[in-house]
């Protein structure tokens, strides 16, 4: 049997959209049709978030159904519990300076399985890429070494890093020293080889309670060079490929 046959006999299962002009979901726009279908053509991964959770997946588009108004997914990579029971995945993906997201509302949350059933989005969004994509590696969390005016030098976590910035994790409350627009005169961190020690500006600060009271800092490099930046974004982005190969082969 083949792989829609297979994904098509299962619908019967699956809870049925409502058919009433009242609570019946908006139709899928032409353009996020559109999308879909080419992310299927192509095979194409693309990026899941799941609302509430910073851990990003992978899938790709394994069928597009415009009669039913479904699309079917395949499982996230990396797989967790809370994967399987998220009622609405928002998947994106990156085309040229632009990030593509669509909103998704799953139908077999109740029963998960390898392939994921949605509906069909009604809307598709677009929004700038930064300039600098941020990574968050895995494994123990990679420490900083910063130092904020009038203070002595401290050792951070980072929880995730660019070519432009990162964002830090500090036990505590420390808005009082490290608010909006902040100076850092030492930034100070080590990836594989590549030293960076340069000085960084605060571009928001918050107080986190969970899983422990922490402030959580985005902070952007202030003066490192072009080249250094490039040669960051390089190493993380290497870093990435090479974990997420190395999970899809375990899976």
């Amino acid at each position: 049997m083949s792989l829609l046959s297979r994904l098509f006999s299962k619908k019967s299962e699956l809870p049925k959209p409502q058919t009433s002009s009242a609570s019946s979901p908006p139709p899928c726009s032409l353009q996020a049709l559109a999308q879909l279908e080419l992310w299927y053509s192509k095979r194409q991964f693309i990026g899941v978030k799941i609302p509430g959770i910073e851990t990003s997946y992978q899938s790709m588009v394994l069928a597009v159904d415009k009669a039913r108004g479904l699309i079917w997914l395949d499982e996230l990579n990396p797989n967790n519990l809370s994967a399987n029971v998220a009622e609405k995945l928002i998947i994106e993906q990156r085309h040229g300076d632009e990030i593509i997201s669509m909103t998704l509302e799953r139908l077999d949350t109740a029963a998960p399985r390898r392939e994921i059933a949605c509906l069909l989005p009604h809307e598709i969004h677009y929004r700038p890429r930064r300039s600098w994509e941020r990574f968050t590696l895995p494994g123990e969390p990679l420490k900083a070494k910063v130092r904020s005016v009038g203070s002595e030098p401290q050792t951070v976590n980072i929880i995730n890093l660019s070519g432009g910035g990162m964002r830090l994790a500090l036990p505590g409350n420390h808005l009082g020293s490290l608010h909006r627009e902040a100076f850092l005169p030492l930034c100070e961190f080590q990836l594989g080889k590549l030293h960076i020690s340069t000085q960084a500006h605060v571009k928001s600060a918050r107080v986190v309670t969970t899983p422990y009271r922490h402030t959580q800092v985005s902070v952007a490099f202030a003066d490192i060079p072009l080249s250094t930046q490039r040669a960051l974004a390089s190493q993380l982005q290497r870093l990435s490929d090479l974990y997420r190969s190395s999970e899809r082969s375990a899976a």
